[in-house]
């Protein structure tokens, strides 16, 4: 870090302060004001429990709850922080995003000065990792160890390495996805016979070092997965009972999606990431060395699919036509594609992701080594069957890192070239599909008449390919016609003043903040409301004692977190238990009859909310006009529950 700061420079100076200040402030800011998640309350909760009574409510592992490691450093958290709000759960993320961060300058070095200040910059103020900053997960604990593996790679610090696996292993079961990866790209390169970006000559002086850090991890290991040694059965049950769970998560999709989730969430909420995304796409096809046709057939090879699917809607016979296709008609079964921008996403990342990162692979191989981490977390994270929001840290992390060492190689002026590029394909591709959108909506086909289907395959792609070629010849002729300069202070004004913008948005903006693809399901704030006017007026009755407020089913999580140690208020699962409880009001689930135990006069609450978004059948028209003008009026659901009280009960 010292290092660092020594060669840093008055701009980059003014650069790295300023992006810090803003991205500490950020990840601080009413950090409390939007309710716990239901998984939030959960991990919360069961670390509470954990720090009350340590010798008998210890974490036992369960992958449907991830390992021991968040629980046992909440815990922790507890002895100095006030556990009775929202902030508590969140304080040690929001300690860990940063800590990763400020662990990059550990590898001075592999990075230049520069880049460590863009990739910092970028890192710290991406709005969508900064609402994942400000969650009670454990993903930024993973990221922390692989942070901490690749640091001790470069460095050679072997305990390190073990270390940075323990912390990951004994986290979340995704390492088995780190390892699978990592082990996936030494084999290409040793394939290929090429140089990974670290030296990895293993010598007899390094045996030593290597036993013990191997001894370290291990013992890390061990201390976490047990639970501070308490449940010796966590070291078998991560590996069985961990690949297992995610298998079958897997195969029946609990959760399911499009392959294009992630890409969606980049679209709708980290906009200039997915304008990278496609400017660097776009700069390195215009850049790298081949001949002038080769250039031109793949730029209409670029752009024509994505045009034609991009005006094909959902169950249109011409979008049937292409769907059934035989090689169409395979990759969507292989990976289980469901809909045009999930073919285009998956071709794409499979095509952009391996050569790049094969053609760096000699030239740069630190740049393959960053585009291959991004590419394949994008992948992988689209391809599993449970599409979960949290997941895309993972590729988004990867992928700023890859960005930023590839534009500060470049340029900004290259960057300010490309992305005017990229946001130019992304009008062009808004346009030219809603010419083609009108003529989809006008084709009928006989069934049974395989000349007319030909036919109108060979038209509507003949069209796409015209209107394409066309537009490749002018893109191919501008390009090299465009000379931007933008200077320092006027750069540097534009880059802040973007995501400050982008994190009042995502992050503060009250519907995007409580009702978004980022949050899946949000706790309502009328509900945690509720509850604390509740707590405060339930001691005054008429009834003279003390009541008792009974709560199962869809309230339990967040309400255990809100009215822990509260002795009013009682869990119970089953409904036969209500007589017996004696209770004076109740939760319990929409459409459940409580008649029959006394309670009247039940008031309909919302728990949490999301919108209804269907991803699955969004046409590549309509994912461009979400992103390009933000469409904010998606269906919202909730989930409801019940309040009611006996009679003679009022607040």
């Amino acid at each position: 870090m010292i290092e660092f700061l020594s060669h840093l420079g008055l701009r980059n100076f003014l650069v790295f302060i300023t992006a810090l200040f803003l991205g500490i402030f950020f990840r601080f800011y009413k950090i409390d004001e939007r309710p716990l998640h239901h998984d939030e309350s959960i991990h919360a909760q069961l670390a509470y429990n954990f720090y009350k009574e340590p010798s008998q409510n210890f974490y036992k592992y369960d992958p449907v709850y991830h390992g021991p490691t968040f629980y046992l450093i909440l815990r922790y958290f507890y002895h100095f922080v006030d556990f009775n709000s929202d902030i508590s759960p969140r304080l040690p993320i929001i300690f860990f995003s940063i800590v990763t961060i400020f662990a990059l300058f550990c590898l001075t070095g592999f990075f230049s000065v520069l880049e460590l200040v863009v990739v910092t910059s970028l890192l710290l103020l991406s709005p969508v990792l900064i609402y994942y900053s400000r969650f009670a997960r454990e993903d930024y604990i993973v990221i922390l160890g692989l942070t901490v593996f690749f640091i001790g790679c470069y460095r050679r610090i072997y305990w390190l390495i073990f270390v940075g696996l323990a912390l990951q292993f004994a986290t979340k079961a995704n390492f088995f996805i780190n390892i699978v990866l990592l082990s996936a790209y030494l084999l290409y390169v040793w394939l290929r016979n090429s140089n990974f970006p670290v030296n990895c000559n293993f010598s007899k002086s390094d045996l030593r070092n290597f036993l013990l850090g191997l001894g370290v991890g291990l013992l890390l290991f061990v201390y976490l997965i047990t639970t501070e040694f308490r449940n010796w059965n966590g070291v078998l049950d991560v590996t069985y009972k961990s690949l297992k769970h995610w298998y079958e998560m897997h195969k029946v999709e609990r959760i399911s999606g499009p392959f294009s989730f992630h890409l969606s969430i980049f679209a709708f909420h980290e906009q200039v990431f997915f304008v990278f995304l496609v400017g660097t796409i776009s700069h390195f096809v215009m850049t790298v060395p081949c001949r002038v046709y080769e250039r031109f057939i793949f730029v209409v090879f670029f752009l024509l699919f994505p045009v034609v699917m991009t005006s094909v809607p959902f169950g249109t016979p011409v979008y049937d036509l292409i769907k059934d296709m035989p090689v169409v008609s395979g990759i969507i079964k292989f990976f289980k594609l469901k809909g045009a921008v999930d073919l285009i996403s998956c071709m794409y990342i499979l095509i952009f992701g391996f050569w790049i990162t094969d053609y760096y692979l000699k030239n740069d191989p630190k740049l393959s080594f960053l585009c291959y981490l991004f590419f394949s977390n994008l992948f992988v994270y689209s391809y599993v069957g449970e599409k979960v929001p949290w997941l895309a840290v993972y590729p988004l992390f990867f992928g700023y890192i890859f960005f930023g060492i590839y534009w500060a190689k470049n340029g900004v002026n290259e960057l300010i070239k490309s992305l005017s590029a990229a946001g130019g394909l992304i009008v062009l591709f808004y346009v030219i599909s809603r010419l083609l959108n009108f003529v989809s909506q006008n084709v009928q086909v006989e069934e049974g008449n395989q000349l007319a289907r030909l036919g109108i395959l060979f038209y509507y792609y003949g069209l796409g390919t015209l209107f394409v070629s066309v537009f490749t010849w002018l893109i191919l002729k501008v390009w090299n016609c465009i000379e931007l300069k933008v200077s320092w202070s006027t750069g540097l004004f534009i880059f802040f003043l973007i995501y400050t913008l982008l994190n009042l948005r995502v992050n503060f903006s009250l519907k995007a903040r409580e009702f978004s693809l980022l949050s899946q399901v949000q706790t309502n704030i009328e509900f945690r409301d509720f509850i604390y006017r509740l707590i405060k007026t339930s001691g005054v009755n008429p009834l003279g004692r003390s009541l008792k407020i009974g709560y199962t089913g869809e309230a339990t999580w967040p309400l255990a977190w809100y009215v822990k140690d509260d002795p009013k208020f009682i869990y119970f699962v089953e409904e036969g238990s209500i007589k017996d409880l004696n209770l004076d009001c109740i939760f319990i689930d929409e459409g459940k009859d409580i008649k029959p135990y006394g309670f009247n006069n039940a008031m309909k609450i919302p728990i949490r909310s999301w919108i209804y978004q269907n991803l699955n059948e969004m046409s590549y028209l309509e994912f461009l006009r979400f992103f390009l003008f933000k469409d904010d009026q998606p269906g919202l659901g909730s989930t409801y529950t019940k309040f009611a009280c006996k009679e003679g009960v009022v607040f």
